[in-house]
């Protein structure tokens, strides 16, 4: 593949489902999963030195206007992001603001809008699974009122999805008619 990738990490419900891949990936050498990561790190380990201009990961394009793309992104051009959305974008407060989020982190905005820039500016985020939301569109909705979530993010076609199906009681559940 365009990552070179030698292990695919999942988990175990997973799993099975990528094992078709291991043929298609020539440089892929193994599937471990995440389970397997507990505990302590072996003696010895030596934790590499990372400069701002180390690859932090490869963020794949989508796809849709061509053949998805690898893009290197490096530690400062994430740390920038981050401060871009966090800071002057939202002007997000950290141990004030709480996130709400369904998108998968394999999404731009799931990984480093919704996950990983609350993480680093100290605010706190609630995850639900995106296979729930698409199963309960309602979920979202109820997890921003019970969190007081200040921010969620999504495509247009997800806030309709949730209007839709969630009937007029559920959507005044907090804001009860005449509230503030």
């Amino acid at each position: 593949g365009a990552a070179d990738a030698k292990v695919l990490l999942t988990d175990a419900r997973v799993q099975a489902i990528l094992w078709s891949l291991v043929d298609k990936v020539p440089t892929l050498e193994r599937i471990l999963t995440i389970d397997k990561l507990r505990g302590e790190a072996p003696a010895g380990l030596v934790k590499p030195e990372v400069q701002a201009d180390d690859t932090v990961f490869l963020q794949f394009t989508s796809g849709s206007t061509s053949l998805p793309k690898g893009v290197v992104v490096t530690h400062k051009t994430l740390a920038a992001n981050l401060h871009a959305i966090m800071g002057p974008g939202l002007e997000m407060v950290p141990g004030e603001d709480v996130t709400v989020s369904w998108l998968p982190l394999y999404h731009d905005m799931g990984l480093i809008g919704m996950m990983l820039a609350p993480l680093v500016w100290g605010c706190s985020g609630v995850f639900i699974p995106t296979l729930t939301f698409v199963k309960h569109p309602s979920i979202w909705l109820e997890t921003v009122s019970k969190y007081r979530g200040t921010t969620t993010f999504a495509p247009n076609f997800a806030y309709a999805i949730a209007v839709r199906r969630t009937n007029a009681k559920r959507r005044e559940w907090d804001h009860p008619p005449g509230a503030p």
